[in-house]
């Protein structure tokens, strides 16, 4: 199985492009397994094994995807994040590898990142207190409502 890129720069627009792929392909499964590089910024990648995808969205930059266990999965790409869902047995280049997530009957969700100034998080859901660049986001753009009164 060849592997599905939803990968490219990580601007706004193109986040959105991603979110809008990864949310065809992982809603409703299953992370019967996970593994996150030893850095802080991907451990906790395998604190999402046992949960199901209910939702794929997104708060700026970053990319929110909502588990059945009221948690979220919280991912930002940084400058060279990639990410792509493989067949099992390949999971691309593993010196860029950080975090993968091994779906039930769907291949391999996996994150990797050169420069490594992406990450990912796992917090309860809407709780973004503990990262102050996404609890503190201004007005989202593509958004209804978005006017020149909001931006004002």
């Amino acid at each position: 199985m060849p592997p599905a890129n939803v990968d490219t720069v990580p601007e706004l627009p193109e986040v959105e492009t991603i979110r809008r792929e990864l949310a065809l392909r992982l809603k409703g499964a299953t992370i019967r397994a996970a593994w996150g590089q030893s850095s802080p910024k991907f451990l906790a990648a395998t604190e999402a094994s046992g949960a199901s995808v209910l939702t794929v969205s997104r708060r700026g930059k970053y990319l929110l995807i909502g588990l059945d266990d009221e948690r979220e999965l919280i991912l930002h790409l940084g400058m060279t994040g990639r990410l792509a869902i493989r067949s099992d047995d390949d999971l691309g280049d593993h010196r860029y590898l950080r975090a993968w997530w091994r779906l039930e009957g769907r291949g391999t969700f996996t994150f990797h990142d050169v420069r490594q100034f992406g990450r990912l998080a796992i917090v309860k859901a809407g709780d973004y207190s503990s990262m102050a660049t996404l609890a503190n986001i201004g007005p989202e753009p593509l958004e209804g409502g978005f006017d020149s009164a909001v931006l004002h």
